[in-house]
């Protein structure tokens, strides 16, 4: 029996399957967050209710496109190639735009994007390619062939990252990739001699930078005199004035804490809406999470299954870091929370994401029906 005959597996278009929970979750998500963004920082509003129109209209071009089409070899390289340049483009002078010392944006036309965020895109998507092509027996076993040129490529991406300033990204990516070559069984031992070349290498930005440094005394120390202790003291203050009902709606004082609109929107949300709604938040994320992770494991396809679990991972991830700034569990990193924080790159990447998460839902039943045919 042939692989794709379609008259012997009897296919039909009609019951592909959608995953209504992982939809209602992504919606309601985005509607918490542009509804936080509005009471905490309106200035945003209207730019980010358009990047959340523009990003809603790429989720359904994703959830609908064939996946398979993206294998094509001249497309892989032409992403790699434009992706790869759009991160170089951030050293350009009159290219690039710095704020904060930050190299992380570029501007065309007026508009800026942030390549970092169109890398965490690209990325999970790559590996995903080219790890299930090398999915033959033996494959990983030969570590000079076959996973040195990805861990290589990886590295690249993540150096240029660490080249705009944006040493938490690089180091959120770093984590999230090493994920993706775990979840596809690669021996430990390699990814350990991976990650003390990135131990080695980020203490060395890290003593770069003194700004780096003092973070990480301000997170341990809580030195009143350095902003970012005053930064963190500030978000925890607004986390517990919330209570447990919140002050209300509209009724936050958001003046006092910094970068309300993205990196500490969190804050503005707890101080709204309290710890009833902060369960709200983690409810929603939670079956979010799951609806992800069961799509990523009961797909049998590599190529799709990787890719769902490395795009679902980067969102949740992204959640988590945040909020954990926000309540002073880890250091500063200007990670942004998914769905909430104004950003048009952010917004718009994190709902293509989710469409492509969307496609693999559908997919998946299709998919069974093909593996278990190909069995019998």
């Amino acid at each position: 029996m042939r692989f794709f005959e379609k008259p012997r597996l009897k296919i039909k278009r009609s019951k592909i399957h959608i995953d209504h929970i992982l939809l209602a979750s992504i919606i309601l998500l985005l509607g918490m967050g542009l509804i936080t963004l509005y009471l905490s920082a309106p200035g945003f509003i209207k730019d980010q209710f358009i990047y959340g129109g523009v990003g809603l209209l790429l989720l359904v071009i994703a959830a609908v496109f064939p996946l398979d089409v993206l294998r094509d070899k001249r497309i892989v390289i032409a992403g790699f190639v434009a992706v790869l340049i759009a991160g170089i483009l951030t050293q350009v002078p009159g290219v690039g735009v710095t704020m904060n010392g930050a190299s992380r944006w570029v501007q065309i036309g007026g508009k800026r994007f942030q390549p970092s965020e169109l890398m965490k895109l690209f990325l999970p998507f790559y590996l995903a390619h080219m790890l299930d092509r090398k999915k033959e027996v033996g494959a990983f076993e030969d570590f000079w062939r076959s996973l040195l040129p990805l861990f290589i490529i990886t590295a690249l991406f993540i150096v240029v990252i660490g080249l705009q300033n944006n040493f938490s990204t690089a180091g959120f990516i770093a984590i999230n990739m090493t994920l993706i070559f775990v979840m596809t069984g690669v021996k430990l031992r390699y990814l350990i001699g991976a990650w003390i070349a990135i131990l080695l290498a980020g203490s060395v930005f890290i003593l770069m930078e003194p700004h780096r440094i003092n973070r990480i005394y301000a997170f341990f120390v809580r030195d009143d005199t350095q902003d970012a202790a005053f930064q963190i003291d500030r978000a925890i203050s607004a986390v517990r004035s919330g209570g447990l009902w919140g002050k209300g709606f509209g009724q936050g004082d958001f003046s006092l804490i910094p970068e309300v609109h993205s990196d500490f929107i969190f804050c503005a949300y707890a101080e709204e809406f309290g710890f009833i709604g902060v369960l709200l938040y983690f409810f929603l994320m939670g079956v979010f999470m799951a609806e992800g992770y069961l799509i990523a494991f009961k797909t049998p396809d590599m190529y799709r299954r990787l890719m769902a679990f490395g795009y679902i991972t980067i969102i949740v991830s992204q959640a988590f870091f945040n909020i954990a700034v926000s309540v002073g569990v880890v250091p500063i990193t200007g990670i942004p929370l998914p769905f909430f924080s104004a950003g048009g790159t952010s917004l718009i990447i994190t709902l293509v994401m989710c469409g492509v998460i969307v496609n693999i839902s559908r997919g998946s039943q299709n998919l069974n029906l093909l593996y278990n045919s190909k069995e019998r």
